[in-house]
């Protein structure tokens, strides 16, 4: 996931930096729950649907 100039943090001063790192932390937070969600409910769909899924019971 990049962010602004290709993933490249510009700010000089340390707190700016730690600002805007862990603003970029709970984006990818929200994204991995996005993503772990709606897998869910696929397998779950699939499971239901007759579908076989390794490793789901």
């Amino acid at each position: 996931m990049c962010f602004n100039r290709l993933g490249k943090l510009h700010d000089r001063a340390y707190e700016l930096r730690c600002h805007r790192v862990s603003g970029l932390n709970l984006v990818v937070a929200a994204i991995m729950l996005w993503n772990t969600v709606y897998l869910e409910r696929a397998v779950r769909y699939a499971v239901a649907s007759g579908r076989s899924i390794v490793g789901v019971e």
